[in-house]
């Protein structure tokens, strides 16, 4: 069995009024290419978030070690994913989120805890 799972990534330098979690999350289908080839790794995805919860951009963070399938699987399911939006003052704000997504071919992949996030 084959699972991709986003897991919860370190804290931004920037303070967060409210914990950004996923109100809603696909994980990304593992590209069988990936599991032809055995590939398994980690894709942080570097995501702003617009004041309704829903992904304005994003990009892979320069860190990341992971072929370049995962990467296009990673990069196809973050702008479907859903967040609660970063809160300032009790209003929604832009914030941002690190979110790292595990690709594993082994089938004991962490639970999907929040992505880190920050307010702007």
């Amino acid at each position: 069995m084959t699972q991709a799972a986003t897991a919860q990534g370190k804290p931004s330098d920037r303070p967060a009024t409210q914990d950004m979690k996923h109100n809603l999350q696909l994980s990304p289908a593992y590209p069988e290419s990936a599991i032809k080839n055995k590939e398994e790794g980690t894709v942080v995805l570097l995501m702003q978030i617009g004041t309704d919860g829903k992904p304005l951009s994003f990009k892979v963070d320069p860190t990341t070690k992971a072929s370049p399938d995962l990467v296009k699987a990673a990069s196809d399911a973050a702008m479907t994913w859903r967040f609660n939006p970063s809160m300032k003052d009790g209003k929604p704000v832009v914030g941002h989120a690190r979110v790292p997504v595990m690709f594993t071919l082994d089938p004991q992949v962490p639970e999907t805890p929040s992505a880190a996030s920050s307010n702007t």
